[in-house]
């Protein structure tokens, strides 16, 4: 299963508490059929077959197709005054 950073789950929370989202609401990640590509967005509730990560108050939402591609993965983030940016790492 995907990993978070300690990083990456204060840059959830962030973008959870600046949105129009719910307590509830979290950071969604999915395949995209067509391309294959890998997206996120936020998301008031996961969807029926998502799996739920939750880490310091933060909540991912992650499909299954996207679970299954990034099982051995574990979500980091970049928290600097120049930028805050989520990136991946086996």
């Amino acid at each position: 299963m995907l990993k978070i950073t300690e990083e990456a789950a204060v840059l959830i929370c962030r973008l959870a508490r600046y949105s129009a989202i719910p307590e509830s609401g979290g950071l969604r990640i999915a395949l995209n059929p067509a391309t294959h590509s890998l997206s996120m967005g936020l998301a008031a509730i996961p969807e029926r077959a998502d799996a739920v990560i939750c880490r310091d108050g933060a909540l991912l939402f992650i499909s299954a197709q996207a679970a299954e591609r990034m099982s051995q993965h574990t979500l980091c983030a970049d928290l600097t005054a120049a930028r805050e940016a989520f990136f991946l790492t086996l």
